[in-house]
C-alpha cells in the first residue's frame, strides 16, 4: 500500500506543479511553491481513522510556507480532516 500512496502523492506534486505553470507561474516558481497531499488511507493502520482507505478526509499533509489562514479555512470546511503540516 506504500507504494500505491506514493505513487498518488507524486502525481498529485505533478498536477499542482502544472496548474501552476498554466496560471503563468514560472517552471522554477511552480517547482519551488509549497504543495499538500491528501493520505489515502491505510486499511492496516493503527488508528481507526487511518484504515479507511480511499476516506479523503483522512489526512491532509500541508508543507511548509502555506499561509495558516488557507489551512485553518480547510479544516473549518471539512471538520473530519486531521491537518499535519509537515517541518
Amino acid at each position: 500500500m506504500e507504494g500505491a500512496g506514493l505513487r498518488a502523492n507524486v502525481s498529485t506534486g505533478q498536477i499542482q506543479v502544472l496548474l501552476n505553470m498554466l496560471r503563468g507561474w514560472s517552471v522554477q516558481d511552480a517547482l519551488d511553491a509549497p504543495r499538500f497531499c491528501i493520505s489515502p488511507g491505510l486499511p492496516d493502520a493503527p488508528v481507526k481513522e487511518a484504515q479507511e482507505a480511499g476516506n479523503i478526509n483522512v489526512e491532509v499533509y500541508f508543507e511548509p510556507g502555506i499561509s495558516p489562514a488557507v489551512v485553518e479555512e480547510l479544516k473549518g470546511r471539512f471538520c473530519s480532516t486531521t491537518v499535519i503540516i509537515l517541518s
